[in-house]
């Protein structure tokens, strides 16, 4: 909150809800705000067919886009309402800090992401770079509540341990 990464789920009274899961537009605002702050440059022309240029997170999914750190379902659409899982996290946060081009430990850190999994590249990085501190199992599908994004985007943006 004090970064301006967050404004909070509520405002009177100011609440963060942390047990609530994180949609894929808010966490789209949360990286952007984490990486650019609020005053960023941006395509117009929305991307997305269920990110209108009136929808609240669409200046951060269209910059989300034009920064490579995501491609959408691949049908058109981003999924703006729906929640983000563990895996599509980790791809998110090492996509808007390293790109796609980086190494990571080829050697599973754990045991429910093996080396042939679409996201596994990102998981290991979240890994190697202490985003993420469990150990044993990952959780990938796992959806995310707002309390373990603050803890990823404290780690990966801000320097937080």
């Amino acid at each position: 909150y004090i970064q301006r990464i967050t404004i909070g789920c509520g405002q009177s009274p100011l609440r963060y809800c942390p047990s609530n899961n994180v949609t894929r537009g808010e966490m789209a605002a949360f990286i952007i705000r984490a990486k650019f702050g609020e005053d960023f440059t941006y395509t117009q022309t929305p991307y997305f067919t269920d990110v209108p240029d009136t929808h609240n997170f669409f200046k951060y999914v269209q910059k989300m886009k034009d920064e490579g750190i995501t491609t959408g379902y691949g049908d058109g659409t981003y999924g703006v309402s729906d929640p983000v899982t563990r895996g599509q996290m980790a791809t998110f946060i090492i996509r808007a800090k390293f790109g796609e081009n980086f190494t990571y430990t080829p050697t599973p850190y754990f045991t429910d992401v093996p080396s042939d999994y679409l996201f596994f590249k990102y998981i290991q990085k979240l890994k190697d770079e202490n985003i993420t501190v469990v150990s044993g199992t990952y959780n990938p599908f796992q959806e995310v509540p707002r309390e373990q994004m603050a803890a990823f985007i404290g780690r990966g943006f801000i320097g937080m341990k």
